[in-house]
């Protein structure tokens, strides 16, 4: 599944510290043990379930709506699954795993609540274009169910009205943000930095690095730049509105 399918699986702003425990060397380990990660699948989630006996039901309660332990567990196996694919010792990071995701699913509860209280409408063909979209990505009635139940849905009936949800949240970001604008001297500081970077990269390794000139580098290193200044104005805007609501965590 691409990105924009996961993008609706795993919330706005579900960013985990746990993806800075795995380098660029876990990548040939999680190829090596691609089967053997398959096979544990189940196994895996037997013991996911057991871990989460201890975790409250309701996880969080947002401005009066309930955060239920299954969304919780829901999205703890699927982000334990993944990171464990990447060799990255989950239990090692279980607490902070388990804030940023409660974290993320409060986040992600108001964002909802705030664009539907501000009125966003949502074309059906949006709708219906974005339900497309994600059956052609899912290549299997297997991936669909997984995708269905990480999301908290028990049948593809709910999966339209969500995709409703999301595009509504996707708008009001819109509307509450500014288009993000990259200069040109950022632009040659980051062109600068990653230079460094791969100087450095290249003196350790002792291999020669093909170092892109910057005309090559800035559209990528532009989109870069710009995603990261969108991502800083989203979690201004989530703090405000956190700000405004009240919410209880109960983990």
């Amino acid at each position: 599944m691409n990105r924009k399918v996961w993008a609706i699986a795993l919330g706005l702003l579900l960013v985990l510290a746990l993806a800075a425990c795995s380098g660029d060397e876990d990548k040939d380990a999680q190829n090596d043990n691609q089967g053997e990660n398959e096979e544990q699948t189940e196994e895996n989630k037997d013991t996911t379930n057991e871990e989460n006996n201890d975790v409250p039901d309701p996880v969080a309660v947002v401005n009066g709506e309930e955060i239920s332990k299954e969304q919780f567990t829901n999205q703890y196996n699927a982000m334990k699954q993944q990171y464990e694919g990447m060799g990255v010792n989950v239990e090692e990071n279980k607490a902070q795993l388990q804030e940023n995701i409660v974290n993320s699913l409060v986040d992600s509860e108001l964002l909802v609540q705030y664009a539907k209280q501000a009125g966003i409408n949502v074309d059906d063909q949006e709708v219906e274009k974005q339900y497309e979209e994600i059956k052609g990505q899912l290549e299997s009635e297997e991936q669909m169910q997984e995708f269905l139940k990480v999301n908290n849905m028990s049948s593809e009936d709910e999966l339209k009205p969500r995709i409703k949800e999301q595009l509504q949240v996707e708008k009001y970001v819109e509307e509450q943000t500014d288009q993000a604008e990259v200069s040109d001297q950022e632009l040659q500081e980051e062109y600068d930095k990653m230079v460094g970077q791969m100087e450095e990269q290249a003196e350790q390794s002792d291999q020669e690095q093909d170092i892109p000139s910057f005309e090559e580098a800035k559209p990528q290193l532009e989109e870069q730049l710009k995603q990261t200044k969108e991502q800083e104005q989203i979690q201004e805007l989530v703090k405000k509105l956190r700000d405004d609501s009240e919410i209880k965590v109960n983990m």
